[in-house]
């Protein structure tokens, strides 16, 4: 009987050694009690396993959340702002790898309406978090000129909260040096004020109405809400493109090794040299603003109206 148990102990390890865990979680651990309305999901995946993009799913109970996961390098990300069933949650991770082999990560954590509090007082609490990052790359060799690769690329990420009591000040900021006045916005900066049952935000939000009709759009301006019982109203005010008046440049291949523009016009083909040149358009964009309201009846799972 003890020999039995020893034999099925060690193929259990081997098994385990010759595997690949899908990755780390970095939160919420497992056993942790989040806030309802502030649960943020991250997860680092193995750097070792060939993951599949589109087959990444984070799923809370039964309800998958893949349509607010967002994906940078490694790590993987849901925000999940709006109030769910408080109670014990278990959360699964499912990826496939290149060979299509089915990979999960599940763990459990808590979800309460009610913020921990210490003698009955309101507390004070500042969290922040900063990240800098800098690269730089060299490409050479034929056609070195055709990639599109910025040579120097610096970001600065910054998040942070302020909390007292039932009361919320987040703070976000992302900066880098490919922010141009005559390019879409790069930069990202929030700030604002929140509770249970009511918040406003200033700068850069993603609001998340209708994975149909706005579905985590950039959006610059100011987001409100407010929330009673089950009924939850959200206003949104904002610019989504920022005005670029359009230009007429002149496009030399001799001068130019990249390929020519395809709304290349009046061409000219060099008589001493092989080599063509004109005119081309870098067509603008018109300022584009929205406004946009939402209310939804019950919880995020169950039953929604949109206006």
């Amino acid at each position: 009987m003890n020999r039995l148990t020893i034999i099925s102990i060690l193929i259990l390890l081997s098994f385990r050694i010759s595997g690949q865990d899908l990755g780390e979680i970095v939160c919420p651990a497992p056993g942790d009690t989040v806030l309802n309305g502030q649960l943020l999901i991250v997860f680092r995946l193995n750097p070792d396993l060939l993951i599949k993009p589109s087959s990444l799913d984070i799923i809370i109970d039964k309800t998958s959340y893949k349509y607010l996961m967002k994906v940078n390098g490694t790590k993987i990300s849901v925000l999940v702002t709006t109030p769910i069933k408080k109670g014990q949650k278990s959360i699964r991770i499912k990826a496939k790898d290149h060979t299509n082999q089915k990979l999960e990560e599940k763990w459990s954590f808590f979800i309460s309406d009610k913020e921990i509090q210490a003698n009955g007082k309101k507390t004070t609490s500042v969290k922040a978090s900063l990240e800098t990052i800098s690269l730089f790359s060299e490409v050479t060799g034929g056609g070195a000129a055709l990639r599109q690769e910025p040579p120097v690329t610096h970001q600065l990420r910054f998040s942070g909260s302020i909390r007292h009591g039932k009361i919320e000040i987040p703070l976000k900021l992302y900066l880098t040096n490919h922010e141009k006045s005559y390019l879409q916005p790069r930069d990202r900066f929030l700030i604002g004020i929140r509770s249970k049952k009511a918040g406003i935000y200033f700068g850069d939000v993603n609001p998340s109405y209708h994975r149909l009709i706005l579905n985590g759009t950039r959006i610059r301006g100011v987001e409100t809400f407010l929330q009673f019982r089950n009924a939850r109203l959200s206003l949104l005010y904002g610019t989504v493109n920022r005005p670029i008046e359009g230009l007429r440049l002149y496009y030399d291949s001799l001068e130019n090794p990249s390929y020519p523009p395809v709304n290349l016009q009046d061409v000219s083909y060099a008589t001493t040299q092989i080599g063509i040149s004109g005119f081309y358009n870098d067509n603008g964009t018109y300022r584009r603003n929205l406004l946009a309201a939402r209310v939804s009846v019950g919880s995020s799972n169950t039953f929604n109206k949109v206006h």
